[in-house]
């Protein structure tokens, strides 16, 4: 079972007691894991209020690696700018 798997299956419990909630994917991951590359919202190109910045944690901490940061990069509207900063970052590992 992956994050992904467990965050919804726990969501899904949540769902049906008194609590009622219904989290979307990225709460639902969230709440369980916080903010990490393997997230549903993330690796689909739907982290926009946030996804510059979990970017350049990401890439400090370690958790994206060259090939994956060029991948997920397309999916986000990033200007030229920050696309060449995240990728600065990448090849010096610093902020």
């Amino acid at each position: 079972m992956n994050r992904s798997d467990f965050a919804n299956g726990i969501n899904l419990d949540l769902m049906w007691s008194s609590a009622n909630l219904s989290a979307n994917e990225c709460e639902s991951f969230g709440m369980t894991w916080g903010c990490k590359p393997d997230c549903p919202a993330f690796q689909n190109g739907k982290c926009k209020d946030v996804a510059y910045t979990n970017f350049q944690e990401f890439i400090k901490d370690g958790e994206l690696d060259f090939d994956e940061v060029v991948d997920l990069i397309e999916k986000y509207r990033f200007t030229l700018e920050e696309k060449s900063e995240l990728l600065w970052i990448l090849n010096n590992k610093q902020i």
